[in-house]
């Protein structure tokens, strides 16, 4: 339960970024990713700077933030690419599926089971994904 306003947060959050990167006009280039990524950038710093004392001495894993940094750079061109040349609604339910790779990802790296939860909600969305592919 304490975990639902963050998600609901984040879920909006990644929704009105996918709208804001729909509206840019198609000869902005890359400048609403540059935006957005400097903004991203100076929240999560702040967030950190806040924070710092909370962590201790525990050094943050740098490599991998900036991997995953690099990682969603290129989804974010990727979908301003597709949303540039098809349907934001079709573009944005296929984005909306990103839980997915975690789930499978968590399952084969570090063998989480995955529970019937899960299971459903993961044939559930290949269902949602198939019956949008037939329209």
């Amino acid at each position: 339960r304490t975990a639902l306003l963050p998600a609901f947060g984040a879920g909006a959050a990644i929704a009105l970024q996918l709208v804001f990167l729909h509206q840019a006009p198609a000869d902005s280039g890359v400048a609403p990713l540059i935006v957005g990524r400097a903004v991203s950038t100076a929240v999560t710093l702040t967030a950190a700077g806040v924070m710092s004392r909370r962590l201790g001495r525990e050094k943050p894993a740098y490599a991998m933030s900036a991997a995953a940094g690099v990682l969603d750079s290129v989804a974010n061109l990727l979908f301003l690419i597709a949303v540039r040349s098809g349907d934001l609604t079709v573009v944005a339910v296929i984005t909306a599926l990103y839980p997915v790779g975690t789930v499978l990802l968590a399952r084969s790296v570090l063998a989480e089971r995955i529970h019937r939860g899960q299971l459903v909600g993961l044939g559930t969305a290949a269902v949602a994904v198939s019956l949008l592919a037939l329209t």
